[in-house]
């Protein structure tokens, strides 16, 4: 009875440490062990063997049957641990837009530039005035941010002399990604010739310090840019449905 309390024993205190494979091979494994024992104790009553005996062949009964089931348990966690993990699927990747060389870009003059306050290297904001697709996927949208740049600037001077003003695209700003584009335009003042030959006769030496327009590229004027060189930008992702 001793030995019995012993196997239920070790029963109780490992089930919850092993895995549910290991339980049910260590279940079996005591059940085989109370039927050996029920089995020698059988045996002892029939032949009369002394308690010694009894005890060293119940123990080496009991220790092989042990040892069987660490071995069963060792084989099935070995067997779990070599199971491949679950491929996780990758997600495909988005293929980028590709913007050709020399498609061009329809832009709109955000502020006004002239040379009355702006100078050589002033940059200008403009935005994209009709939407570009590529490949059907809409790869500028309306309103896209780019920027130019004063080349030369030339204010107006006396006697009528009317400023001058060229400049050039750079660039569009496409979520961090730049496009380069080209593009250049120039813009002269009115020219003041009759007005100030006027001046002078009416006002003599003084009309010659009239002065001419400046050259201005005004707010909401049109420019056409064009892509310098093939560019990729990213593929706007599709919309949740």
């Amino acid at each position: 009875m001793l030995t019995t309390a012993r196997i239920f024993a070790y029963f109780i205190v490992c089930s919850p440490l092993v895995s549910p494979q290991q339980f049910s091979l260590l279940f079996n494994r005591v059940n085989k062990i109370l039927a050996w024992q029920l089995r020698l104790f059988m045996a002892y009553l029939t032949r009369g063997c002394r308690g010694l005996t009894m005890g060293l062949i119940f123990g080496a009964a009991v220790a092989a049957l042990l040892a069987a089931s660490a071995q069963s348990a060792a084989a099935v966690e070995t067997s779990n641990a070599a199971e491949p993990a679950p491929a996780i699927a990758a997600e495909p990747a988005i293929a980028p837009l590709v913007l050709k060389r020399d498609t061009p870009i329809h832009f709109m003059v955000v502020s006004e530039v002239t040379t009355k306050t702006h100078t050589q290297g002033h940059r200008f904001r403009l935005r994209v005035d009709k939407p570009m697709l590529v490949d059907g996927a809409l790869a500028l949208p309306v309103g896209t941010t780019a920027w130019g740049e004063v080349l030369a600037a030339k204010k107006s001077g006396s006697a009528g002399k009317s400023g001058s003003l060229e400049a050039r695209l750079l660039y569009v700003d496409v979520e961090g990604y730049r496009v380069p584009i080209s593009g250049n335009n120039t813009a002269k003042g009115a020219g003041g010739g009759a007005e100030t030959a006027l001046g002078v006769i009416a006002l003599g030496p003084l009309g010659l310090l009239a002065r001419g327009n400046n050259a201005k590229i005004k707010a909401g004027e049109l420019m056409t840019g064009f892509v310098e060189q093939d560019t990729e930008i990213p593929r706007p992702k599709p919309a949740a449905r």
